[in-house]
């Protein structure tokens, strides 16, 4: 019986021990950040597998930031799977959001392969890709023309000779 007991004091110390640290941890956190913090969009993921998902219009001093939203996330559930583009102006610190295509008229939900990949072009209209994961055999892209993103285009991987035998996944 005494092995028992001291397991179940060892046990009570160190649940005690991470209560404790919890608590003086788990204080409120810190501004870690040297400046100011900017949030580009409250409910956003993107992935490693688009390039490029920022990029800097050097030309108008703007910064466009692409992302895809989540149920779980700000907006909730009316937001999901949107993909998202930022227009974020470096002169005035001010952003604007876009919705490139609508969570329910896209590729089921959040996914974070969703988001677009951009290219600032040199006529200075932006260029927004995108494509769902494992979805269809299309890309999707559109224009940005000052103030609105231009109309949705696709292209069907398949109609190329050959065609393809698999879903276009990555922008």
């Amino acid at each position: 019986m005494i092995p028992r007991i001291r397991n179940n004091n060892f046990s009570y110390a160190t649940v005690t021990i991470i209560l404790l640290a919890s608590a003086a941890f788990g204080q409120d956190a810190r501004d870690l950040v040297r400046g100011n913090l900017i949030q580009f969009n409250d409910n956003g993921a993107w992935c490693w597998y688009q390039d490029e998902r920022a990029v800097v219009d050097k030309a108008h001093g703007k910064l466009i930031v692409g992302s895809d939203a989540s149920d779980n996330g700000v907006g909730g559930p009316p937001r999901n799977g949107d993909i998202e583009a930022v227009i974020f102006d470096l002169q005035n610190g001010r952003s604007q959001r876009y919705a490139l295509m609508e969570g329910g008229t896209n590729f089921g939900g959040c996914d974070d392969h969703h988001a677009p990949a951009f290219l600032v072009m040199p006529d200075g209209r932006y260029l927004a890709f995108y494509a769902g994961h494992n979805s269809n055999n299309n890309s999707y892209w559109r224009f940005f023309y000052t103030d609105r993103w231009g109309i949705e285009h696709a292209f069907n991987w398949n109609n190329i000779p050959g065609g393809t035998d698999f879903r276009t996944t990555y922008s």
